[in-house]
């Protein structure tokens, strides 16, 4: 395997690295957290779709789950209780540890009449549809 800086795959290829294609490189070789840190640092959150109290406007929570009779189905929640900056930084593991956002999920998940044990993965859904994998 050869590993290649943006610059040689750019000559090679004739063409800009694209932002899915270095995403998907960063999440094979660096950590979740260090992942995290790398998007972070590399595709902030557009400003505008910040609020000032740090929250994202126009993001949903993609919860993908195993349903008996129709096999995988996924929901979308909204309103989310934490601000981008964890968002984007924490696995779900560690969001999950926090009451607002814990509490939150639970309590949508239970209206949805969804068993924590069927879930699947959970994905941020920003503004026009950049989907977002939450890392367990």
């Amino acid at each position: 395997m050869t590993v290649l800086t943006r610059e040689q795959y750019e000559q090679d290829v004739g063409g800009e690295l694209d932002v899915g294609t270095m995403k998907r490189a960063a999440r094979m070789a660096l950590n979740p957290k260090e992942y995290r840190a790398w998007i972070l640092k590399t595709c902030p959150p557009d400003e505008l779709a910040v609020s000032v109290s740090g929250k994202f406007k126009n993001i949903r929570l993609n919860v993908e789950y195993w349903d008996e009779e129709s096999g995988r189905e996924s929901i979308f929640l909204s309103n989310l209780p934490v601000g981008a900056d964890v968002l984007m930084s924490a696995p779900i593991r560690e969001l999950l540890e926090i009451e607002d956002f814990s509490s939150w999920l639970l309590e949508r998940l239970k209206r949805k009449g969804i068993p924590l044990d069927r879930i699947i993965s959970f994905y941020l859904i920003k503004g026009a549809g950049e989907r977002i994998e939450l890392v367990v």
